[in-house]
């Protein structure tokens, strides 16, 4: 009787032991699934946010596109504006360049 309750307390014991490593086991699958949801999210996010960089690049493009073409159709009135006075100063002299 002794010799068999010496056995049922080693393998209790060994149990005990594969139980412990069981759990650990569970343990480090849980963490590893939270980390590839948490990998997945955050590809998803990065996902997004390239799209919002490409978005965002795209409509800067544009602006930056209008900006060239208002600053292009400001200088040619600046110089039709230049021209025209100087015509109106050409007209006003009698067809002599001012300060001639």
């Amino acid at each position: 009787v002794d010799f068999l309750n010496g056995q049922l307390a080693q393998r209790e014991g060994q149990l005990a032991t594969m139980q412990g490593e069981i759990r650990g086991v569970e343990r480090v699958k849980a963490e590893a699934r939270q980390a590839s949801v948490a990998a997945k999210k955050e590809q998803e996010l990065n996902a997004r946010l390239s799209k919002d960089i490409a978005d965002v690049t795209e409509k800067l493009t544009k602006v930056e596109e209008s900006n060239a073409a208002l600053k292009r159709a400001v200088d040619k009135h600046k110089k039709a504006a230049a021209h025209a006075k100087h015509d109106a100063g050409l007209r006003e002299s009698g067809g002599s360049l001012p300060g001639s």
